[in-house]
């Protein structure tokens, strides 16, 4: 009846991996880096100049409003191809670390029986500009903790959203990026799944043995909550409001099987 405790590391490092970049966009030099709505600028850039590109395509060959249009804004010219939009592609200037904490104990007991369990403490992070967006847009911070104490989070509140500018006229525009798509104190609803199974393994003759398994997957029907929305100037920022659980509810599977 003895016990085994294990403890070990794993971690890997990925480089070179593929990320998407708009090699047609607004250069940086033209874009504000204030910390607030830089009304100016958005005016600067969003002003309509006589069209170069008018009659350059005949109107009716479905040519977009670039090459129809008589006026076109001023982002649109300061683009290094200002005759197209976005043009998205792809270099592999992408990387990502994992880091894990793994222990592993079993328990053995007589007649065959065994206790085993397991935990991962577990940390991924990526640099490939593919994020879990914690918004698509640029936004602004006011001050104070992202963080609320435990005892202070609920479904309409699960973090600090004071600490956003969430007024949609606030919002920035012509602003260059300067907030992160993440933050390491923030992460989503914690999974909280316990899965348990009993094995009984029944030796029928020589070469032969029937096993019946009892599994209880997601034994507490413990919910995994959707992640809060994630748009400053959404109503419902900080908010749970999905009604589906991300993972799946209880489930008891009982299996036979014979083995010859």
């Amino acid at each position: 009846m003895g016990a085994v405790f294990e403890a070990s590391y794993v971690g890997n490092k990925g480089v070179d991996i593929e990320v998407i970049r708009n090699i047609n966009a607004v250069p940086n030099q033209y874009l504000s880096t204030l910390n607030f709505r830089d009304t100016a600028q958005n005016t600067f850039l969003s002003l309509a100049l006589p069209n170069p590109f008018q009659n350059l395509l005949p109107a009716a060959s479905g040519a977009p409003s670039t090459f129809t249009g008589t006026t076109i804004s001023r982002q649109q010219l300061l683009r290094p191809y200002p005759q197209f939009g976005d043009i998205n592609t792809t270099s592999n200037e992408g990387y990502s670390w994992y880091h894990s904490l793994q222990f592993h104990a079993e328990k053995r007991f007589a007649k065959n029986l065994s206790l085993i369990g397991s935990y991962t403490f577990s940390k991924f992070m990526q640099a490939t500009e593919l994020p879990l967006n914690f918004t698509g847009a640029d936004y602004f911070l006011t001050s104070g903790d992202l963080v609320l104490p435990i005892d202070q989070r609920t479904l309409t509140r699960a973090f600090n959203a004071n600490a956003f500018v969430t007024a949609s006229a606030a919002q920035p525009v012509s602003h260059l990026r300067v907030n992160p798509y993440r933050f390491s104190t923030l992460s989503g609803p914690r999974t909280n799944n316990i899965d348990l199974s009993l094995i009984k393994d029944t030796s029928i003759r020589e070469g032969m043995r029937l096993r019946f398994s009892a599994q209880a997957l997601n034994a507490f029907n413990h919910p995994l909550l959707p992640t809060p929305n994630l748009t400053p100037s959404n109503a419902l920022f900080g908010a749970t409001t999905g009604s589906t659980q991300a993972n799946y509810p209880r489930n008891l599977p009982l299996e036979l099987k014979l083995f010859f």
